[in-house]
């Protein structure tokens, strides 16, 4: 992973080079992907999978190159966030100078002979496709082989077992905690936790309170949508807000978001909380008398002129989601707040026929045929909802002249709730539960979305602080 050297420190970048330890299979089975980086990884043709939320592609990594005693990242310009900031520990003691050049490569090159001898034996394991499998295949060879394939594997498996307690411990990972200035993050505390402050923030944007119901035209057919959710994985819900109401929220989270705070925390003005209400009929019919409305929801602001983007391709929760025919348990509401199209970043879809990992348990997030792809305008005050695992992303902004703004929710039949990721939809959240719950997201969602670290270190406070004495 290849960090750059320090000045006034021993050349890392060298140490790396004959390493490459980190990008194999015996330290990490799996490289977490953030906002943006999915695509990377596609581009590489490496094997990307999701669980639960967590996207992430499977180690050995190909693209590392082996250039003699060499081993160098093909693509080191465009690594991963997670290759990037990764410092195994032999690496920062060899910086500290508590290790010297030779003792970092007597220590490379014993992990190095441990990890040959295993994937040579590993190689003539009798089944499986990929490194993992094959592991798993000598395991079960173990269990289950001829006495001399259990000498032969023996040697094997106890070379593993040295490999894991002796020498990868002295790799184990090691992270510099990149933080904001101590100051800053005090300083937005401060803001957050005051309601004058977002009063002030929110003046003249947009009202305290939304009506009951839209005005026509209204949400689609109950039928017409269930029947969509159950074969398409998505559907159009219609109207949810007038125009001049998506238009106020709209401007809502331009404001904030010009005042340099992240667009979730629009959800801080009571109003956003109302429209879970105005869905209620129609999510009684989809979900289920008790359904729950979920901790789980965003808002997104793609500024025209910009290079901005909508989430990569994934899906909201992996496992099963949905009933053998096809009923959600649980579903995201997405709603337009302005005109979505696909010159500044509407919704994109892969329908499930066309979606060869739909409904599995650790699904991938590859898009195998782009003709497959739909894209799904709205105007602004209209919704849709899909299921979570359903494959989509946010397509990015391009040329527009046009900001892309919206705000989702999501909700879970009352049969697969669990109530402690739930919302009490027959109130709007306190003044500091609406903070606790935004910076949840935050924490998140942070891998999807390029947030400022000021806001990343608020969250992680505004969750250790105890029970607020500040008025709703």
């Amino acid at each position: 992973m290849n960090p750059p050297a320090e000045a006034g420190a021993p050349d890392g970048s060298s140490l790396c080079r004959e390493c490459g330890i980190c990008c194999g299979w015996s330290i990490f089975g799996v490289v977490g992907l953030q906002f943006g980086e999915v695509e990377w990884a596609s581009s590489k043709h490496l094997p990307i999978v999701q669980r639960g939320q967590e996207v992430s592609f499977k180690l050995p990594c190909s693209v590392l190159e082996s250039h003699g005693d060499e081993r160098v990242c093909g693509d080191y310009e465009h690594r991963p966030s997670a290759c990037r900031s990764f410092e195994c520990k032999v690496l920062a003691r060899y910086k500290s100078l508590e290790l010297s050049r030779a003792d970092a490569l007597g220590l490379v090159k014993k992990a190095r002979a441990l990890i040959a001898s295993i994937e040579e034996s590993v190689a003539r394991a009798h089944s499986g496709k990929d490194l993992s499998a094959k592991l798993n295949a000598l395991a079960l060879a173990f269990r289950e082989g001829s006495v001399a394939e259990r000498m032969s594997n023996a040697e094997t498996l106890l070379d593993l077992g040295v490999l894991q307690a002796l020498v990868l411990p002295a790799f184990h990972e090691h992270r510099s905690q990149e933080t904001a200035s101590a100051a800053e993050v005090t300083l937005l505390l401060e803001q957050a936790t005051h309601p004058d402050s977002w009063r002030q923030l929110f003046a003249a944007t947009v009202s305290d309170g939304l009506p009951d119901a839209p005005s026509a035209p209204a949400l689609a057919d109950s039928c017409a949508i269930e029947s969509s959710l159950r074969s398409e994985g998505y559907a159009r819900l219609g109207t949810v807000l007038t125009p001049d109401e998506a238009s106020g929220l709209a401007s809502l989270v331009a404001h904030l978001t010009q005042a340099g705070w992240p667009a979730v925390f629009s959800f801080m003005h009571p109003a956003i909380w109302n429209i879970p209400h105005r869905l209620e009929k129609l999510l009684t019919c989809l979900l289920g008398d008790g359904y729950g409305l979920l901790s789980a929801f965003w808002a997104w602001r793609l500024a025209p002129g910009t290079a901005s983007c909508g989430w990569p391709p994934h899906r909201d929760r992996a496992g099963i989601t949905v009933q053998k025919d096809g009923t959600p348990n649980s579903i995201t509401v997405w709603i337009a707040l302005t005109n979505a199209t696909p010159e500044n970043g509407c919704i994109y879809v892969v329908p499930p026929e066309c979606d060869p990992y739909y409904g599995g348990a650790a699904s991938s997030v590859d898009v195998h045929d782009v003709q497959n792809v739909r894209a799904i305008p709205a105007q602004a005050g209209r919704a849709l909802a899909w299921n979570h695992q359903l494959l989509h992303w946010g397509g990015t902004i391009a040329r527009a002249t046009e900001a892309r703004v919206s705000i989702a929710f999501e909700f879970r039949r009352a049969d697969a709730l669990d109530t402690t990721d739930t919302i009490d939809r027959g109130r709007i959240p306190g003044f500091a539960d609406r903070l606790k719950l935004i910076a949840r997201q935050i924490l998140e969602y942070k891998r999807f979305e390029s947030i400022d670290r000021r806001f990343v270190d608020l969250a992680t406070q505004l969750l250790s602080r105890g029970p607020a004495d500040t008025p709703p």
